[in-house]
């Protein structure tokens, strides 16, 4: 799963994963949306504007950095407490579940996960 671009209205107060220079990816919550733009509040407070058609469209050598990705976020509740051993198993697969998969894993000192195919 790639970058979306079917939000609506209806899932306003959803989880989200948006693509961050620095950090690869932040954790967000779903605001709304108006036209292309969707509005998100990272989990330290901050609220961004992102064009969800602008990941779709061809590089540009006048873009200082890429444009920001929107992917959809599971709850930690849903993939336990310790992560999700197969990855296979993640409810929603793409680069940021996976980060955050491995990220917890290793806070955890479980670090043998299975990736499977997927790589």
């Amino acid at each position: 799963m790639d970058h979306s671009t079917n939000w609506t209205n209806d899932d306003a107060g959803g989880l989200c994963w948006v693509s961050d220079p620095t950090q690869a990816y932040i954790e967000a919550v779903f605001k709304g949306i108006s036209g292309n733009i969707a509005t998100v509040e990272t989990v330290q407070g901050q609220t961004m504007e992102i064009d969800i058609q602008a990941p779709l469209a061809g590089p540009s050598r006048k873009q200082k950095e890429p444009p920001r990705r929107l992917l959809q976020r599971v709850p930690v509740e849903s993939i336990a407490l310790n992560g999700v051993e197969d990855m296979d198993n993640l409810p929603s697969l793409h680069e940021a579940s996976i980060l955050s998969n491995v990220d917890l894993r290793f806070r955890m000192d479980k670090i043998y996960t299975n990736s499977g195919p997927i790589l």
